[in-house]
């Protein structure tokens, strides 16, 4: 037990540093953390249709901040300290549980302790801590000799959380099977049921997707093909990503650690079968990315849209399954006489990447949300218009990185979230849809001069459009009174005749 508290404390103590969260007071704003905020906040606070319900929490994974929030209205605390503690809260009892499991003083648990507190601190950083704590729950389960009713909850928790764990858990069924497992196998699919509710919810979503579909006047394969598209662009790159680690400003830290423990997950593992099935997984990937290419270069073909559905089912994230894979193959391997050197190696990293970020004062977390975008909500709040069209950001690659091009955030979620009595329409979230239709500089997944926008302001009254992209500045800009807010361009429209 000592030995697991001295490690405990050691990484905690790392990840504290690593992180550095300065400013705990406004919202950790990186990455997915907006959305996940923002579907929280308008929940609770009562914002919400339910159709807007259905859209936002089968898209968010937010379920795990509600409760907290509830408490935080009733006594009238701050939404965006209340996310930003719970989300480490969550990350510390998961690397306690974590380093619990793997409190053995043998050298190649402790590396699984440290992959897993790396995607701990992508987790926190990108407003993924859902993955986290069902991929907890997932490696637990996955080492364990018993299979209770305790751990069947527990994974009907994980896959409610985050629903994409089922990829994870099919590769696993199969490597079980493989090996002669079949209870195992399927009582890692089975608790899948439980989010049979959630599951009814994106069904009921998806139809209406469906409807509005059905309801245009000519349905050809490139209608059908955008209602299904990936939230983030096609590419080789995301083959590679996890050995890239593009999620951490200090990248060459986090390659280190990535590189060193995967090369001793996959070349001193026994489990050869597994590997060849964990190897095949990444071929489908590379399969899928494949696919979206040929789709996106406008071959519209009904096998092309066969194959871009089969591509949805493996092109979300190989990162996402990566770290239980590798600590998978490390947790059933045999102690090797290259443990321990390995393990120096990956403490001095840590401690160097903690002291490095002490000494700059500056960790993984931003200090606080750019003053540009307080004052667009400031703006905004003060504004008597209630019905706003505002464009929304998505993934997009440069220089063969995944970026998000605004402030290295879905930041529009926020502007949503922190601004109080208005309507919005367009992209609330960044998810192109024919609700949420405004992305990018494209209206209803037409570039925003050939679509019918100005129809649709007519139709619902809208009175103010706020824009980030150049192509949607331009098109507004001779529209109404203008404001810019760093990236974004306010346009109060004039009144129609």
């Amino acid at each position: 037990m000592k030995r697991y508290a001295i490690n405990f404390i050691f990484l905690i103590l790392c990840s504290a540093a690593i992180l550095y969260p300065k400013n705990i007071k406004e919202l950790f704003y990186y990455d997915d953390n907006p959305i996940r905020y923002m579907v929280a906040k308008m929940f609770v606070d009562g914002r919400l249709s339910r159709e807007d319900k259905m859209f936002f929490i089968s898209y968010g994974s937010s379920e795990i901040y509600l409760p907290f929030f509830f408490i935080a209205k009733h006594i009238k605390a701050e939404y965006q300290i209340t996310y930003n503690i719970v989300s480490l809260i969550f990350f510390v009892l998961c690397i306690s549980y974590i380093s619990f499991i793997f409190r053995k003083d043998e050298g190649n648990l402790k590396l699984v302790t440290y992959i897993m507190t790396l995607l701990g601190i992508i987790c926190v950083k990108k407003g993924s801590i859902h993955w986290l704590i069902s991929s907890t729950i997932f490696l637990s389960t996955l080492l364990s000799t018993k299979l209770s009713i305790t751990r069947f909850l527990l994974m009907g928790l994980a896959y409610l959380i985050s629903p994409t764990l089922i990829i994870t858990s099919i590769i696993f069924s199969i490597i079980f099977l493989v090996r002669g497992e079949k209870k195992r196998a399927i009582f890692l699919i089975s608790p899948f049921l439980i989010i049979l509710p959630k599951t009814i919810i994106i069904s009921e979503m998806t139809l209406n997707e469906i409807r509005e579909l059905i309801s245009l006047d000519s349905i050809t394969s490139r209608k059908i093909s955008e209602t299904i598209k990936p939230t983030i662009p096609a590419s080789f790159y995301a083959f590679l990503r996890f050995f890239s680690v593009d999620y951490v400003d200090n990248k060459i830290s986090a390659i280190l650690i990535t590189y060193i423990i995967s090369a001793r997950a996959i070349f001193l593992t026994k489990h050869k079968k597994a590997l060849f099935i964990f190897a095949l997984f990444y071929i489908l990937v590379g399969f899928s990315i494949a696919a979206f290419k040929i789709w996106g270069s406008g071959l519209r073909t009904w096998e092309s849209i066969i194959i871009s559905i089969f591509g949805v089912l493996f092109v979300s994230n190989p990162f996402r399954h990566a770290p239980i894979i590798v600590s998978y193959l490390i947790a059933t391997s045999d102690v090797n006489r290259y443990d321990k050197i390995i393990n120096k190696a990956v403490i001095f990293i840590l401690v160097f990447w903690s002291i490095t970020n002490l000494i700059k004062g500056k960790g993984e977390l931003p200090e606080k949300v750019p003053h540009d975008v307080k004052n667009l909500i400031e703006f905004l709040n003060n504004s008597e218009i209630k019905n706003i069209l505002i464009e929304g950001d998505t993934h997009i690659l440069e220089k063969w990185k995944l970026i998000h091009p605004i402030y290295n955030s879905h930041i529009v979620s926020y502007i949503v979230a922190e601004t109080e009595n208005k309507k919005f329409y367009g992209g609330i979230i960044p998810w192109d849809s024919f609700k949420f239709n405004f992305i990018a500089g494209k209206f209803k997944s037409k570039p925003i001069h050939e679509s019918d926008i100005k129809d649709f302001i007519k139709e619902k009254n809208i009175d103010m459009v706020v824009c980030w992209t150049n192509k949607c500045k331009n098109f507004f800009r001779n529209s109404g009174e203008i404001d810019e807010f760093g990236f974004f361009l306010v346009v109060t429209l004039e009144r129609q005749k």
